[in-house]
C-alpha cells in the first residue's frame, strides 16, 4: 500500500474489528508497507483505503506470508529447516524479524527463519539499524529492485549505495555496469 506503516496500522485496526485476520506484514518503507489477511479482510481493507486515497496493490502471492493465516505451517517448515546444516555468517546479518544479529545458533536461526514467515517484516528498522552500524552499501540479489527503491526511500539525503543485482527488463551484466 502507498502509505506508511502507522496510517496501515489504523486501516488495519478499524476493518479487523470487523472480524477476519488482518495484520500489517511489512513496514517497507515510509511510502510502502504490506498487509496480510485472509481473502474477506483484505477486501474490506483495499475498499476502506480507496476510499482514504491510499494506493492499493494487490500483490499475485499465493498466501498471506507475514501474518497468522500461514502459522499452521510452521511445524513441517521447522522441520524441513533442521535438516539443514547451519554456520555462523561471515558478515552481520540483521534479522526483520527482532533486529538481533545471527550467530552460530543454529535453533534460533530456524526460530527466526519460521517466524519471519508468521509475523510482520520490519524492514525500514533493519535498514536503519544496518545504516547506524556503518552500512553503506546495499546490494540486493533478486528478480527485481523493490527492496533498492525502498533502501533509497529510508535513507533518503543520507550518503550510500543501494544497487539491484537484476531488473527484468535489464541483463544481469548491463544492471551491475549501471
Amino acid at each position: 500500500m502507498a502509505c506508511g506503516a502507522a496510517e496501515l496500522a489504523e486501516l488495519v485496526a478499524a476493518v479487523a474489528a470487523d472480524g477476519g485476520i488482518l495484520v500489517v506484514a511489512a513496514d517497507n518503507c515510509p511510502r510502502s508497507s504490506l498487509a496480510a489477511g485472509d481473502t474477506a479482510a483484505m477486501a474490506r481493507l483495499a475498499t476502506r483505503a480507496a476510499d482514504a486515497g491510499i494506493e492499493v496493490v494487490t500483490l499475485p502471492v499465493s498466501h498471506a506470508y507475514h501474518s497468522p493465516v500461514i502459522a499452521g505451517a510452521a511445524d513441517r517448515y521447522r522441520a524441513a529447516l533442521r535438516q539443514l546444516t547451519w554456520r555462523a555468517p561471515r558478515a552481520t546479518v540483521i534479522s526483520t524479524v527482532d533486529l538481533a544479529t545471527y550467530d552460530d545458533d543454529a535453533d534460533a536461526t530456524i526460530d527466526r527463519s519460521v517466524r519471519q514467515y508468521t509475523t510482520p517484516v520490519r524492514f525500514a528498522e533493519a535498514v536503519e539499524l544496518a545504516y547506524g552500524l556503518g552500512a553503506r552499501r546495499f546490494f540486493e540479489a533478486g528478480p527485481k529492485w523493490p527492496l533498492t527503491s525502498y533502501v533509497r526511500e529510508i535513507l533518503d539525503g543520507r550518503p550510500f549505495v543501494a544497487q539491484a543485482a537484476m531488473h527484468p527488463k535489464v541483463g544481469e551484466r548491463q544492471q551491475l555496469l549501471r
